[in-house]
């Protein structure tokens, strides 16, 4: 059976499309994210202190949907407190339901969500879906981590295991989840399966209805995602575009194609039918659409066998999809982008700055990816970023004002190049990027405004923010808009968050008052073993074949040796208060993502001042750091595999069959590595360092490193 476009189903889908999705939660105030096919005048939700029919509304909030494409509407609906209404509290298990108005008339929820039924979001006997806020105990609290959820990627998709930790303690306000952290790479832009691509074009088109020409083409000619089939787009995406991605054969590159990706993942409903079978596209359906680009017919015959694993593993995932949405639409959930929702290596470098953003075609893809991430995710994160005159000052949000140009009439073609668009995404040209000292990307600051539940800025979206809850508190930090590259050369590592930014990501947030602090960092914040080895030992590695290659990814790490990781240990030891004997004393959890392998590490950190804070710079430190690393979701591989089941020495098999001893440039001069010898040598995994004060050395003074593993002989 031929695969069915969306277009030729589309009149079949239901009004919600994806969600509901329940998103920023406090104690007053309910905050649930929808995908709509239509645009509703009016998206109604209610807050009930039980699933009971009759039950009395506790809070209630409304809101217009915002028209993405002619068939693609977007909302964050708010329900607040309001007079003198009971905040919510732990102990009770609230129920949510939405309704809307829309120019065909009244829906209810069920309606609204169609042939998925309360399957999408409600528990066995429950009419309505629930959640309940963490206790005060926070040995009570249940939270869950995770990143990296690749459709096509092999093994379970363990997001869907949430929906079965859920349905277990769906009545129990103490058992059930209460909080999920989504740490990165929720989609993948890159590295997409091509039968997955041809599905999201061609819901892209459907959805969006006026394609969007993509400039940057060859002598400046625009293109359509549509004449860009999958399998095809590696010479645009690296030559054009300059992305340094590994996999870009299938990148997404419109709006549309990213928007898409996110419905895939969240939402069963755009995804073929057709059960059990799942009629999504094969290989011939791939070779049909390259019918605009005969010139690559050849080279798709030559990976029938990778496209059929391909779909093999996009059919497993779609199987699941349905369970993920109702866990979504059940537990509060807070996300932060790492780099894949937009490109691999995104911002890794100056060079990657330079280079993709002095591309037309480059800047309006990561234009693209960003602002999908800010509709789909950030929305959600920091609603008060989105909502209209909040401020008794009257600041108006630069997400409100991102939000007005997406006008009943508007289309994203006519307003892709609008100036504000790229000032609220914060994104810049090389010239603007360079011109600063250090260089770094960043964000325009407007007027500010500190709200009860979060910041809003005139000018600019602010990605980092908080969680505030009565056992703990989570600082979700932005490490990718807000780095900055102080070091010589383009493609050195960089500072994670700039110097001056740590004190307002980490620093200037609330108070912490003896509750458990806990520092969301999608880049591993210390690197695991691993990854210390390598950056310490294998800055490149000639793979077999002689191929020189740059491990470029060791610089999404923080560097336990830089400035910048210890001033933002600093920042963290400010949130502690000093014991009697005047000692900054607490400790602090590291939840991060990113490689694709789950561990954990301990780091003890010891001072005798604070540096950049005046008022208690003669303070002694004492602060103990656990991470956890919760990765991946979905994502695993062989590499993953021999990590999990060997440990930190693993070594992949790629990197054992190199030849025995290479030639390569390690800076100026040129060395004789020793493979099989740097392939043994055991983990460090127990480091000791000794620090100084920042602010006390002379511009140009050396300090030797001093460690307890000896330096390593190549």
């Amino acid at each position: 059976m031929a695969w069915t476009q969306l277009a030729g189903r589309l009149t079949d889908v239901p009004l919600v499309i994806a969600g509901p999705m329940l998103r920023k939660v406090t104690d007053s105030s309910v905050t649930v994210w929808l995908a709509l096919k239509e645009p509703a005048e009016k998206v109604f939700l209610e807050i009930f202190p039980s699933d009971a029919p009759g039950a009395t509304r506790q809070f209630s909030g409304e809101r217009k949907t915002v028209p993405i494409g002619q068939n693609l509407h977007l909302v964050a609906v708010t329900a607040r407190r309001l007079n003198n209404e009971p905040v919510l509290t732990a102990g009770t298990v609230y129920s949510y339901d939405l309704s809307f108005t829309t120019k065909k008339g009244n829906l209810n929820l069920a309606s609204a969500v169609g042939s998925s039924g309360k399957a999408a979001y409600a528990y066995g006997s429950r009419r309505l879906p629930s959640f309940a806020l963490p206790p005060a105990d926070i040995e009570s609290v249940r939270l869950i981590q995770g990143s990296c959820r690749k459709p096509n990627a092999g093994g379970p998709d363990a997001l869907a295991m949430l929906d079965d930790m859920i349905e277990a303690a769906v009545d129990d306000p103490t058992g059930r989840p209460h909080q999920l952290i989504l740490t990165g790479d929720q989609i993948y832009a890159d590295e997409v399966a091509d039968v997955l691509l041809l599905m999201l074009t061609d819901a892209a088109s459907a959805l969006m209805v006026d394609a969007e020409p993509l400039p940057g083409g060859p002598n400046g000619t625009q293109s359509l995602a549509e004449t860009l089939p999958p399998g095809t787009r590696a010479e645009t995406i690296k030559d054009e575009a300059k992305l340094t991605s590994a996999d870009t054969q299938s990148h997404l590159m419109s709006f549309g194609e990213y928007l898409a990706m996110y419905l895939f993942v969240w939402s069963d409903v755009l995804w073929p039918a057709n059960l059990p079978d799942f009629n999504i596209p094969d290989f011939a359906d791939l070779q049909m659409a390259l019918t605009v680009r005969p010139d690559a017919l050849f080279e798709q015959i030559k990976r029938v066998k990778e496209i059929g694993t391909q779909r093999a593993n996009a059919l497993k995932f779609r199987k699941t999809v349905l369970k993920v949405r109702r866990a979504l639409a059940n537990v509060p959930t807070a996300m932060i982008f790492d780099d894949h929702e937009i490109t691999d290596d995104w911002n890794m470098s100056r060079e990657f700055c330079k280079n993709v953003y002095g591309s037309e075609r480059g800047m309006r893809i990561v234009q693209n990816g960003l602002l999908a991430y800010a509709l789909c995710q950030h929305w959600g994160n920091a609603p008060e970023q989105f909502e209209p005159n909040p401020a008794p000052a009257g600041v108006k949000p630069a997400g409100v004002k991102l939000l007005e140009l997406f006008a009943p009439a508007s289309k994203y073609r006519d307003i892709a190049d609008h100036a504000f668009v790229k000032t609220a995404l914060g994104l810049h040209t090389p010239e603007k990027i360079l011109a600063r000292s250090p260089n770094a990307v960043f964000h325009d600051t407007g007027a500010r405004e500190k709200l009860p539940n979060g910041r809003i800025d005139s000018q600019s979206l602010l990605y980092h923010y908080t969680l505030e809850a009565k056992a703990y508190q989570v600082i979700v930090t932005d490490t990718r808009t807000w780095r900055s590259f102080p070091l010589r050369g383009d493609t050195s590592p960089p500072d994670m968050i700039e110097k001056a930014q740590l004190s307002f990501q980490i620093g200037d947030t609330p108070a912490l008052n003896d509750r458990v602090l806990l520092l969301v960092a999608s880049t591993n914040m210390p690197p695991g073993p691993t990854i210390r080895q390598g950056v310490r030992d294998l800055p490149i590695l000639v793979r077999a074949g002689g191929k020189q290659y740059l491990y470029e990814d060791f610089y999404d790490s923080w560097d336990i040796l830089s400035a910048n990781y210890a001033r933002t240990l600093s920042q963290l030891s400010s949130k502690f208060m000093p014991n009697k004997d005047k000692v900054l004393e607490g400790s602090v959890v590291v939840l991060s993502g990113d490689v694709h392998t789950s561990s954990a590490s301990r780091v003890t950190y010891s001072g005798t001042e604070l540096i950049g804070n005046p008022a208690v710079d003669r303070i002694g430190i004492e602060l103990s750091i656990a991470q956890l690393i919760g990765s991946a979701l979905h994502n695993q591989g062989i590499d993953t595999e021999g990590q999990h089941n060997m440990g930190y020495p693993y070594v992949p098999a790629s990197f054992k069959s190199a030849p025995a001893y290479v030639t390569a440039v390690l800076g100026l001069p040129k060395i004789t590595i020793n493979v099989p010898k740097l392939m043994t040598q055991p983990v460090i995994l127990t480091e000791g360092f000794v620090g100084w004060h920042l602010n006390t050395l002379a511009p140009g003074t050396v300090i030797p490193e001093l460690c307890t593993g000896s330096a390593p002989e190549l």
